[in-house]
């Protein structure tokens, strides 16, 4: 394998699904031997990666002085490959991009049109891809949903889009469980991610309602817009001793091991980090079918799909499997399998360097 120098860059610093996913691209092309230099803003992404001894460059991509630091990094003439990560990030190099001619792959991990967009913004975006799409060699998504989303919604070339599913690492799972449920405990139901309205967090507190039978606490993990307003929707519920808020955290694993089920109520995702990391840590997964949900999950074999906003349907799989714990420990087993063969870093890797050399080398 031909070592290369490759110049990573992403939009936005603070931890979710993307980031994850990019520090893991990130550490491993090291790992293998690449030259990787990265280009993000300043938060705790970069502290993640600079604490790894990879070679990060903070930006302020609305600056002048961003734009300036951007542009003397695609003037090296040592630079093999950019891929950029996120929307905003791989318009904005693409553009500089123009000036200096590099290879250039761009990784979206959104869904064009989502609940979380403005109304401006759903006008706009549609229009923003399709320019990405002329200003580059390739694009890379991760769920086939999202390529014909981008297909559909952005007129892109089917042969420009590349579907390489997002890996974790699993190494970094194996010896990770030294917090255990302790005996007695209640039945725990967990929540991972963003409290903003397309994560349809409102949808989960509604269906603990009707978990009349099952002696539950359900933890809350993650910030965002809406965590007041779920707050006081929990009181209102009655559930203040039942639903814990537990705010950001920057290791979700011990609070995975806790947990007896996963539900993520989302209104849209594309191909969510913390299903996958479910599967790996042996956590039996309930998720609204949406976007890409069912690439990972097969229902009633990998872990359980719901309509989305549908709370009655929700509430009735949470009680399946706390009735059914030998049917959930097989849709573990499964997930778990799924998830060596499919969803580890070393997969994900393989593809993207192979679609770096096809972008590079390509006539």
């Amino acid at each position: 394998m031909k070592r290369k120098n490759i110049l990573l860059a992403i939009g936005c610093s603070k931890i979710g699904g993307a980031q994850k996913v990019f520090a893991t691209i990130a550490k491993q092309l090291v790992n293998e031997g690449h030259t990787v230099t990265v280009v993000l803003p300043e938060g705790p992404l970069a502290i993640i990666l600079r604490k790894e001894d990879i070679i990060t460059v903070p930006v302020k991509y609305k600056s002048l002085q961003g734009i300036r630091t951007i542009a003397k990094l695609l003037k090296r003439k040592e630079i093999d490959i950019v891929n950029t990560h996120l929307t905003n990030c791989s318009f904005l190099i693409a553009v500089i991009n123009i000036f200096y001619r590099k290879k250039i792959c761009c990784a979206l991990h959104n869904a064009i049109i989502h609940e979380g967009l403005g109304k401006v913004q759903k006008l706009i975006y549609p229009f923003l891809y399709f320019l990405i799409y002329k200003l580059s060699n390739g694009i890379i998504v991760n769920s086939e949903k999202n390529k014909q989303h981008f297909i559909e919604t952005a007129r892109i070339d089917p042969d420009h889009i590349r579907v390489i599913y997002n890996g974790i690492n699993a190494s970094e799972y194996a010896d990770a469980g030294n917090v255990l449920k302790q005996p007695g405990q209640k039945f725990q139901i967990g929540y991972i991610g963003r409290l903003s309205v397309e994560k349809g967090v409102i949808y989960l507190i509604e269906a603990l309602t009707q978990l009349h039978e099952i002696d539950f606490e359900c933890k809350i993990i993650g910030e965002g817009p809406l965590r007041s307003e779920l707050e006081n929707e929990v009181l209102s519920k009655q559930l203040g001793d039942r639903v814990k808020f537990l705010g950001f955290q920057e290791n979700v694993v011990p609070f995975f091991y806790q947990m007896d089920v996963f539900v993520l109520p989302s209104l849209n995702e594309v191909l969510p980090i913390t299903i996958i990391e479910a599967f790996a840590l042996k956590v039996v997964t309930v998720a609204a079918a949406v976007g890409g949900v069912p690439d990972l999950i097969t229902n009633e074999q990998t872990g359980m799909l719901f309509p989305a906003k549908d709370t009655k349907k929700l509430a009735e799989n949470i009680k399946w499997i706390y009735n059914n714990a030998s049917e959930r420990q097989r849709m573990i087993e499964n997930a778990y399998a799924k998830f060596i063969h499919t969803f580890t870093s070393d997969a994900m890797l393989r593809q993207i360097t192979d679609y770096y050399d096809f972008i590079i080398y390509k006539s």
